[in-house]
């Protein structure tokens, strides 16, 4: 995202599923929260790289670098399943990890499971 860039919640349709429909894990997220960052991921062409900033108090903090790679199992909170192809900037997502969580800042870690909890589009402010 670039400065002046802002998220707004777009209309949405569906019927939400709960954790057990989507086959996700039975505890709660390791981090919720906008995925403010988006790119390629090297070692997978299939993958994304993204930077999930949530509120304070979740499980690894209030902002993440997560990789989320073809085996990561992907599903929308409509639920559809998905693929890493589908996350975009302004997402509001949750994120269980695989494996453990690299000690930097932001904490870094393999996504077990990412799940599209509602779509929102990205306005851009246009400077005049």
């Amino acid at each position: 995202m670039h400065p002046g860039d802002s998220c707004r919640i777009s209309a949405g349709g569906g019927v939400p599923a709960s954790n057990t429909e989507l086959g996700v894990p039975a505890r709660a997220p390791h981090i919720r929260g906008l995925i403010t960052e988006i790119e390629p991921l090297a070692f997978d062409s299939a993958g994304r790289r993204i930077r999930v900033v949530g509120q304070p108090g979740s499980a690894v903090g209030s902002e993440a670098i997560v990789a989320v790679s073809g085996t990561t199992q992907v599903a929308q909170r409509v639920g559809h399943r998905a693929t890493a192809s589908l996350l975009a900037l302004c997402q509001d997502v949750s994120v269980w990890f695989d494996g453990p969580i690299r000690e930097s800042l932001p904490p870094q870690g393999d996504a077990e499971t990412v799940v599209i909890e509602s779509i929102r589009e990205l306005s851009r402010r246009v400077e005049r």
